[in-house]
Formats: C-alpha cells, structure tokens, sequence
C-alpha cells in the first residue's frame, strides 16, 4: 500500500548520498557504534574463533583481523559520498519489491 511513497524516501536517500554525502553527525555515529560493538565482540572468545575460522576458510591471513577495528572506522563523509557516486548507478539497478500474500495478516 505504502510502495511508493518507501519507495520515493529511498531515492531521495541515495540521491542525497550522491549530492551532498552524509552528515559528519552520522558517520560519526556510526564509528562510536563500530569500535563499541568491536570492544564488546573482542571479549567474547567466540568471537575469535569466528573471525579465525573465516580468515582461514578465505585464505587470509589472520593477523589482518586485528586491524579491522581501524578499518571500520577509516572511512568518512568523502568516502562515503565516492563509494554512493560509484555504485548507485540509477541507470542500472533492479527494482524487488516483496509484498505479503494476499490474505495474510499484516
């Protein structure tokens, strides 16, 4: 009922990514997030064992674990807005919309 008008918010969305990328308040939101959820994940031994078991299912090499923390952070509003220029191409993308069954309750 309401697809177009979600619809609508997330083209403008990306479109202001596009234009005038994030606001600093934002990314810096998302950093304090980012190094909070590591602090928390890193005293958790399943986390390594996670991460380890990843690093060695891909190939890569372990050690390059323990800089995801500054990598996760190492972005900014610049990037953000580069990498939203690059990769949402409004001129190629498909559209997937998923509606309940008809008859279900909502």
């Amino acid at each position: 009922e309401r697809v177009d008008e979600i619809l609508k918010a997330v083209y403008v969305q990306i479109d202001s990514l596009k234009t005038k990328g994030p606001e600093e308040r934002h990314v810096a939101a998302i950093k304090e997030t980012t190094r909070k959820r590591y602090e928390t994940l890193a005293e958790k031994s399943w986390y390594w064992e996670r991460e380890l078991l990843d690093a060695y299912l891909r190939g890569e090499d372990p050690r390059n674990i323990l800089e995801e923390p500054k990598l996760a952070v190492s972005f900014d509003a610049r990037s953000i807005q580069q990498t939203a220029q690059e990769y949402f191409d409004m001129g190629n993308y498909i559209e997937m919309i998923r509606l309940p069954e008809k008859g279900s309750e909502q």
